[in-house]
């Protein structure tokens, strides 16, 4: 065997690709050649660095996978040349590859594109803001746009406010959760209690601390209503112009208090208060409550765990009902972080007699997958509902103009040629 053979055995040898029969003289050639010894141990180099480093992530493992193969050349070196000169441009191409490597994981994944700052115990840390998010610092009249990451870390006793259409959430040194919807104006007075003067918030506590919101309206010096969240439980609250406040318990029970009036509330319990008094709780739909959340959310990306589960609960509760039709524009208008939940959904549900909420999926993904879904798409084109696959082989030629000669409608049957398409769609990939 010679040294350029040796090297294309080597690196078949990484992608498992080598057949039983030859390992035994790659082995033989490798002990008798110094300069195929420092190939092989700096290609396994290459190897093992780029896949642990994007190990755990499927569109991380594509990526490393392509990684790899930028970084083993095409062009072998003469038998027996100067191995300091090949190992030279195999480290060069290493770092050239773990470089683009890094870069496609940068862009193609949202919950790598920063990591949030450390923020001290007289700190909140801003986690996410969409649209114009103003910030009044404590002891000043200057109100200023928040522009992430700069602006992530403020101090206690600021005052925050949302315009039209924006969205923020910010953590306090406790642990606690806050999410602001548009039109909202919050001060966080301490680190484990906010006044809301106007709009709607959601918060959540964090073990072991509780977290207390107080409200008061303009007609009153003192506060309207007090309500105190306990650790690991979960709370809305909406202030309105019209001099009201309502409260939700999301995740309960929360305590609501209003002057010498206690009440508690049980998830799923909603209580409104005016100078009036406080009404008695209420059953609601706190999911169908805090689906404002969702853009907000979708910010962290398809994978975030609380965004892909909000997404598949509102997918739960679609029906044939106007209403539901709402709901699924509401999912298409979250963009490509939705397809990614929705794939999960329509692959772990390959058995399911459910075709309404299936099909609900698939047309959204029809609209919103990214090209890096395009592997989940290709493996649903040989779904066992029609609606499936054609809204999957959709979504495909909408990515990459193409359809490898059987185009979306033609994926309502499931025979021969649409066999073969999905065979080609997969050589497609793997060419990639």
């Amino acid at each position: 065997m010679d040294c350029a053979t040796a090297h294309d055995c080597l690196s078949a040898r990484l992608d498992g690709e080598n057949p039983p029969e030859l390992e035994a003289a790659v082995a033989a050639h490798i002990e008798s050649c110094a300069d195929c010894r420092a190939w092989a141990r700096d290609l396994a180099a290459v190897d093992t660095l780029l896949r642990d480093q994007f190990a755990g992530d499927p569109a991380a493992d594509r990526v490393a996978r392509g990684a790899l193969t930028l970084a083993r050349p095409t062009a072998r070196p003469a038998p027996h040349h100067d191995s300091s000169r090949h190992s030279s441009r195999l480290i060069a191409a290493l770092i050239a590859a773990s470089a683009l490597a890094i870069c496609l994981m940068v862009l193609t994944r949202p919950e790598g594109r920063r990591r949030d700052p450390v923020a001290g115990p007289d700190q909140m840390l801003i986690t996410l803001a969409r649209g114009t998010v103003n910030i009044q610092p404590p002891a000043t009249e200057t109100w200023r746009t928040i522009s992430l990451p700069t602006d992530a870390i403020q101090p206690i006793g600021s005052r925050l406010r949302t315009e039209e259409a924006s969205q923020c959430e910010f953590r306090c040194p406790t642990g606690s959760i806050v999410r602001l919807d548009e039109r909202c104006d919050l001060t966080v007075s301490t680190p484990d209690e906010l006044s809301i003067a106007a709009g709607r918030i959601w918060c959540c506590a964090k073990a072991p601390s509780s977290l207390t919101v107080v409200t008061a309206l303009a007609t009153e010096r003192k506060p309207l209503l007090v309500f105190s969240c306990p650790s690991e439980k979960a709370m809305q609250a909406d202030v309105t112009p019209q001099e009201t406040a309502r409260v939700v318990a999301a995740r309960g029970p929360i305590q609501v208090e209003r002057g010498a009036t206690l009440v508690r509330l049980e998830t799923d319990e909603w209580v409104s208060c005016s100078p009036a008094g406080i009404s008695e709780p209420t059953p609601i739909d706190g999911r169908q409550e805090t689906e404002w959340m969702l853009p907000l959310l979708a910010m962290r990306g398809g994978r975030d765990p609380e965004f892909a589960g909000e997404v598949t609960s509102l997918l739960a509760r679609l029906g044939n009902t106007k209403a539901s039709y709402i709901r699924q524009e509401q999912l298409i208008n979250l963009g490509a972080p939705a397809a990614i939940p929705l794939i999960a959904y329509l692959k772990e549900s390959v058995n399911s007699m459910d075709a309404f909420h299936r099909t609900a999926a698939a047309n959204v993904i029809r609209e919103t997958a990214a090209l890096e879904t395009a592997p989940d798409l290709v493996s649903l084109l040989e779904d066992s509902q029609a609606d499936v696959r054609m809204a999957s082989a959709s979504a495909l030629q909408r990515l990459t103009s193409l359809d490898h000669g059987v185009p979306p409608p033609e994926w309502r049957e499931l025979g021969a040629p649409q066999h073969e398409a999905a065979a080609r769609w997969r050589a497609w990939l793997k060419q990639r």
